[in-house]
């Protein structure tokens, strides 16, 4: 029975992470759970999961009487580093943001293979996190859809091999809008995804297709492949996942109906495969797979970190905390879609000179970046 730590237990993410342990519990054990304000939801979770520990972020960490009715309280722990090096076989990190980096970090350094479905961390302090990983010999393993695909496809093959990876992209709530129309779009119109169920950041991140920028990214890094094999195409549909091109023109393709239960699954069950874990295709009934070239005019921030990547890593990480800052006053009405675009440009042009050496050198870059796109 492999023995789980789950960080961001309460987001969209972490709640898929527990429908497969509660539909496998003779596979998996929580051993710790962390929330980051939603204490009700984590609560019941506590109750029905029985970890050994857990940890709260915000006030409720001061409001310990707000568990006092659990009858078997598991261990309140400091932070996040102390449960992400608990004794267990695989941490999973759902936290979103650049949040993630330290316990996903942590969690490599004590040797527990991690399972992270956290854009922001991969790309912020991805060259830390890999260094980490090939010291301790744990194994990262990429929980997000496409990147589990790539990940998949690769397994087996010669990365050298390799001459593309192509990511499809659903298009988010505004695929089918024009400029003029995108202009006047607000967060609640950006948060009505026509595919998947996310977390706000995200959703809004799939409308400006920045999400997809920074899969770009994260791929090049996971799989030390250039940024410019790294391409993305959109895919109405959500059916394939990934493609990989090899050498020889042949390709691979990992194909499912849109649900995040199969690549949790895989990460949880790596190096195995779980059983009838989402809903088999039904090819007659499919009538059609469709793909087209994305419009960076409509949607430029695609483009933003390739760019970044280019410009250094310090313009990277600037990109990545300057997002999470704009999305930010996007979904508080004030500043305009296209806004995120402009901010997101001027910090990658701010900060490509800064280097990055030590993970704190991210933070310190994050901190500026924040107080620089609200000033």
């Amino acid at each position: 029975m492999k023995r789980i730590v789950l960080l961001g237990s309460t987001g969209s993410v972490g709640k898929s992470v527990l429908d497969i342990v509660r539909k496998n519990k003779e596979k998996y054990k929580i051993v710790g759970l962390s929330a980051f304000s939603n204490a009700e939801l984590l609560l019941s979770q506590i109750k029905e999961f029985n970890p050994e520990y857990f940890y709260i972020e915000g006030e409720f960490t001061r409001q310990p009487s707000f568990f006092d009715e659990c009858i078997s309280m598991p261990k309140r722990v400091d932070n996040l580093m102390e449960l992400a090096s608990l004794d267990c076989d695989m941490v999973v990190s759902a936290i979103g943001g650049i949040a993630g980096l330290m316990p996903a970090l942590t969690a490599l350094k004590s040797g527990r293979n991690l399972a992270i479905a956290n854009k922001e961390a991969i790309v912020c302090g991805g060259k830390f996190l890999k260094q980490a990983a090939k010291e301790s010999g744990a194994k990262i393993i990429p929980v997000d859809s496409e990147h589990s695909s790539v990940f998949q496809c690769l397994t087996g093959e010669n990365k050298e091999s390799v001459k593309r990876i192509i990511l499809t992209a659903s298009g988010g709530a505004f695929r089918d809008k024009t400029k003029a129309e995108i202009e006047k779009m607000r967060a609640e119109d950006a948060l009505n995804h026509p595919v998947w169920s996310m977390g706000k950041k995200v959703t809004v991140d799939s409308a400006t297709l920045f999400n997809k920028s920074l899969e770009i990214a994260e791929a090049s890094i996971l799989f030390d492949i250039h940024v410019e094999k790294v391409s993305v195409v959109m895919h109405p549909e959500s059916v394939i996942h990934a493609i990989v091109q090899y050498g020889d023109n042949s390709y691979k393709a990992s194909m499912y109906y849109p649900d995040m239960s199969l690549p949790i699954e895989y990460a949880l069950s790596y190096p195995e495969r779980g059983t009838d874990t989402v809903l088999p295709l039904d090819f007659e009934k499919i009538s059609r797979l469709s793909f087209y070239a994305p419009d960076t005019d409509r949607f430029p921030c695609l483009n933003v970190m390739p760019e970044a990547l280019a410009r250094g890593e310090g313009a990277a990480v600037a990109a990545s905390s300057a997002d999470e800052a704009l999305v930010d006053l996007y979904l508080k009405g004030k500043i305009g879609f296209y806004d995120i675009y402009d901010g997101l440009i001027k910090a990658v042009k701010a900060f490509e000179k800064h280097k990055i050496n030590t993970v704190q050198d991210v933070f310190d870059i994050d901190k500026k970046v924040r107080k620089y796109i609200i000033s």
